[in-house]
This record gives C-alpha cells, sequence and structure tokens, in this order.
C-alpha cells in the first residue's frame, strides 16, 4: 500500500534483495549532495509530482519541509527518527516557528544535521514522512509546560443548514 500512496524523499526499491536493499531518490532528482563535513544534505525535488485530487497541489521542497515538522512535531513520532536537525529542540519547545536546520527554497530542500550522521538516508526513507499536503491553516501556539502542545487547532462544528424541502419537528408535548 506504501508504494501505492506515498512519494518519499528516498525509499527502497519493491524488489528482493540484494537490489531492494539498496535506497534510491523517488521525488528528488537524485541522491542528495551531501557537504564536506557530513551534517548538510541538499535534495533538489522534481517538478511534476502532485497530491491526487480533489487538491492537485504540487508536491515542492516546502511541502517536504512542512511534513517532516508535522512529523517531528508534539504528539508526532517522527522525532523519534529524526532527532539530530538542527534547531528540533527549540521548535518542540514551542520556542521557534520552524526548524531552523530545516529549509526550503524553490525547488531545494536543505537538512542541516547537529552532527554527521552514517544512516540518516536510511531514516529518510520511513513512511512516517511520506509527505502531506501543506494547507495553512490559522493556528494558536499553545505554551503548556506539562503537556507542550504546539498547536491548538480550533474545531469548528458544522453549522446546521436547512432547506425548504426540510421540516422542523418539534418535540415539545
Amino acid at each position: 500500500m506504501e508504494f501505492a500512496t506515498c512519494a518519499k524523499l528516498l525509499s527502497h526499491p519493491d524488489a528482493s534483495a540484494p537490489e531492494g536493499w539498496s535506497l534510491r531518490p523517488e521525488v528528488p532528482a537524485s541522491m542528495p549532495d551531501v557537504s564536506a563535513d557530513g551534517r548538510t544534505y541538499t535534495f533538489t525535488v522534481r517538478p511534476g509530482y502532485r497530491f491526487s485530487p480533489p487538491s492537485n497541489e504540487h508536491v515542492t521542497a516546502e511541502t517536504f519541509r512542512h511534513s517532516i515538522e508535522r512529523a517531528i512535531g508534539i504528539g508526532g513520532n517522527g522525532r523519534y527518527v529524526l532527532f539530530d536537525i538542527v534547531g528540533e529542540a527549540e521548535f518542540l519547545a514551542g520556542d521557534a516557528e520552524h526548524i531552523t536546520g530545516l529549509r526550503a527554497s524553490g525547488d531545494i530542500l536543505t537538512i542541516e544535521l547537529t552532527a554527521p550522521s552514517p544512516d540518516l538516508l536510511e531514516r529518510l526513507a520511513v513512511p512516517i514522512l511520506c509527505p502531506g499536503r501543506s494547507t495553512r491553516r490559522r493556528c494558536r501556539v499553545a505554551r503548556m509546560p506539562a503537556i507542550r502542545i504546539r498547536c491548538l487547532w480550533r474545531y469548528r462544528p458544522p453549522v446546521p443548514t436547512t432547506s425548504p424541502t426540510t421540516s422542523m419537528v418539534s418535540t415539545r408535548s
């Protein structure tokens, strides 16, 4: 099911070993460029990927930045997978709106780590980092030290509507 519904930064081919063991870029044009110090990974996201209808929203570097932050955010299990990005602690504490080591500019996604990591590419291939639509909603940042909720979404139940063919029934006797 994952292969049919999720296009990640990196993935393993749907094949038997040993071919299935190797990582390959899925949405990026190629494997990332890695800095000389091994702390910065730069992906170039290929154009042409979209979410399914009805949104048809383009999948971009910003989509991946947003999705990684969503997965890492409070309540997300991504923080157990990606725990070494610069600025992640401040983001989780509610002191920063975004993770400073996770940047998107045009079709470029940059991930900056606190220290070199030999397994980052494998961790980026996990299903929890599947991109999601980056719909912009208004958010109140809540700072509750015991719970550390990042955002409280205001739930608005649907407003009941009546049409000319709908009759109102009284329950009074």
